[in-house]
């Protein structure tokens, strides 16, 4: 069995026994809720740094930056084009854009169908560098970083 190591030390002759084997999917069901965690992280920081106070008339640091807005927009892009995998894996959306990860929905899932589950990973592996930012990332970042903190 792939994955498996079994060592057997001592024969018994006539004794039968019994071996269970089962997935553990601790590490998935981490490695999504972090990717959650990240993803709402992320969106709050740049809304916090782009929003308008319309009460106090306030601008924040980076009130209507245009490279604010195109790593939102590739945010939303990324979401909306695997809405379906991704709630096939627990996470939803909220109309918000906060994003939730139910683990009782996951274990589920896994559960109910394996093999299924196993597909739905395997198309968002496969759709990796759609589910990804583009345009140079670690730039756009850098600059609205820079504008941020009044350096541009």
């Amino acid at each position: 069995v792939p994955g498996v190591d079994l060592t057997l030390t001592k024969a018994a002759p006539g004794t039968s026994h019994t071996l269970n084997i089962a997935s553990d999917n601790t590490n998935l069901k981490a490695a999504i809720g972090a990717y959650v965690t990240a993803y709402n992280s992320v969106v709050g920081t740049l809304k916090s740094t782009s929003s308008y106070n319309s009460t106090t008339r306030t601008a924040s640091a980076l009130t209507g930056d245009s490279l604010v807005r195109t790593v939102q927009q590739q945010l939303r892009e990324q979401v909306s084009g695997n809405v379906l995998a991704l709630k096939d894996l627990g996470v939803t959306v909220s109309k918000e854009g906060v994003m939730s990860f139910d683990a009782t929905s996951f274990d589920q899932a896994i559960a109910a169908d394996p093999a299924a589950f196993a597909a739905v990973l395997a198309r968002l592996t496969m759709n990796a560098p759609a589910f990804s930012l583009r345009g140079g990332t670690r730039e756009i970042l850098r600059g609205i970083i820079a504008r941020g903190l009044g350096l541009r």
